[in-house]
């Protein structure tokens, strides 16, 4: 699935932001360049301005260690578990800051930017990783709660490093000269590690085409400025370079969460909706009626067949119990049933058993059935596929009279024939009666159908047909033998009968 949303104006933003560090490159490298913030209020800007920024960390990491449904789960949460660290180091930075209350030890450039550039190194490390890494859409929680300690251990010692031992690290920054070489060549690296990162995303492009990828280019791109900025400090580190790295290094990482916000949240929310909206459309589509219960027997859901199968809007039916479309003397029947079904859930498939659905306006429709059932969280549901046989029935009897039944005067054939005059007979001698067996041939049926043509020698059989079966009884049975032949069949006489005494109304 490709993105949705498009970003024109975070893109344009990325590009002009882009665009204006070349001339604030140059106007940094000046000597002539000015203090953007005074001293004096530069310890507030810096502090607001980096807590911003552990803010925005921590927000990657949340929604990257929660992460679903993410086919790079695997990349994700270790993003997100990096950027944890990336906060808590960026958090000591501001607050290890010259001019902030000591952190332990007194506060100074050499303490700070030990922090600064442990933070930088991780960040630019962990998104190197990021864009490398294939894809892992599962990560159990064992592995995640592993990383995550391991993370607060390994920051936790550098933590303790920085925090006790500052002046036994080598010096990264000396008052009235400025940054050391060892500080500006590890700025250099973390640049470099970041235009690898760009190399890797531009060369993967089409694997991570899912992604935002524009959002992770222009967020290791701003990074890779920021740095930059850094490595133009002064004598006094308060100047136009810094300002503009902190800014340009807060504009990376509100790049990143939104990169990270589309993989870790959005996109698998629009496959959700996606996938719910095709679900939606089966469903709806859907020629048998489907209703989704709970072990109460409350209806949860109904699509639109059911409507059609039971009479009821499909909006009435939910948060109805299901025995609404059982008779009131099989209701009680059909709730043990029910719970029964629960206790010992298994499926059942369609043919098992035929039953029949009371709809809205009374009629009694035939259906068939096939139940499924699933856990979610601790609660029971059951599905049921219903299906209406009502034209099967109506196909299946059409077959039966067909096979039994006479096709132009649609009375019982040979063979219905011969079945009910044995049936009779059994019946007959087990009552001690008898049965009167009567068979018709009609004369001059031939001279018909030669003068007349055989449409109106079969008009003929059928009205012959239809004034024989308005004079017999109800269980009397007139058959069509072939051709001609009309036998008659009438039990249950207590005396053998006279021929004299058949009706004559023909």
């Amino acid at each position: 699935m490709q993105p949705r949303h498009k970003h024109p104006y975070q893109n344009a933003t990325g590009w002009f932001l882009l665009t204006l560090a070349l001339p604030l490159l140059w106007w940094v490298s000046h000597p002539s360049r000015q203090i953007v913030v005074a001293p004096t209020q530069f310890v507030f800007w810096h502090s607001a301005v980096e807590l911003f920024a552990v803010v925005v960390a921590m927000l990657i990491f949340i929604t990257g260690y929660r992460a679903f449904l993410s086919v790079r789960k695997g990349a994700v949460v270790l993003l997100g578990l990096a950027f944890l660290g990336v906060g808590i180091l960026d958090f000591l930075h501001t607050m290890s800051y010259a001019g902030m209350p000591d952190a332990v030890t007194a506060n100074s450039a050499q303490k700070s930017i030990f922090f600064w550039l442990s933070a930088r190194m991780l960040a630019a490390a962990a998104l190197l990783v990021y864009v490398w890494l294939p894809a892992v859409p599962n990560v159990s929680k064992r592995p995640k709660r592993l990383a995550l300690t391991l993370m607060l251990v390994g920051v936790g010692m550098v933590g303790y490093v920085g925090l006790i031992w500052p002046d036994r690290l080598p010096a990264l920054f000396i008052a009235g000269q400025g940054l050391t070489p060892l500080k500006i060549g590890l700025e250099w690296l973390i640049i470099a590690i970041h235009l690898l990162t760009l190399a890797v995303l531009w060369h993967r492009r089409v694997e991570l085409a899912r992604e935002c990828v524009m959002a992770l280019g222009f967020a290791v791109a701003l990074s890779a400025v920021s740095e930059l900025f850094f490595t133009m400090l002064g004598v006094i580190d308060k100047d136009g370079a810094n300002v503009l790295g902190h800014l340009y290094k807060v504009a990376a990482y509100l790049y990143l969460f939104h990169a990270t916000f589309n993989e870790a949240l959005r996109r698998p929310i629009e496959r959700i909706e996606i996938q719910n909206l095709r679900e939606k459309l089966v469903l709806s589509s859907a020629p048998d009626g489907i209703l989704w219960v709970d072990q109460k027997g409350c209806i949860l859901m109904a699509n639109p067949a059911m409507e059609t199968l039971s009479g009821y809007p499909a909006r009435e039916l939910v948060g109805q119990n299901v025995d609404i479309f059982l008779p009131l003397h099989l209701r009680a029947r059909h709730a043990e049933t029910m719970r029964n079904y629960f206790i010992a859930s298994h499926s059942r498939a369609m043919g098992s058993m035929d039953l029949k659905l009371l709809r809205r306006d009374g009629q009694m429709r035939p259906i068939d059935i096939s139940l499924g059932h699933w856990e979610d969280e601790n609660e029971q549901y059951a599905i049921a596929y219903i299906r209406d046989l009502t034209e099967r029935k109506r196909f299946e009897e059409s077959l039966r009279h067909r096979a039994t039944h006479d096709e132009l005067t649609k009375l019982p054939n040979r063979w219905l024939f011969h079945l009910q005059l044995n049936q009779a007979l059994v019946h007959a001698k087990r009552t001690k009666r008898h049965v009167a067996v009567l068979f018709l041939d009609l004369d001059g049926f031939k001279t018909v159908n030669d003068s007349f043509g055989h449409a109106v020698g079969d008009e003929l059989l059928v009205q012959v047909g239809t004034r024989l079966r308005e004079a017999l009884r109800e269980n009397d049975t007139l058959a069509r033998m072939g051709g001609m032949n009309l036998p008659s069949c009438s039990p249950t006489w207590r005396a053998p009968m006279r021929p004299s005494a058949w009706p004559r109304s023909c």
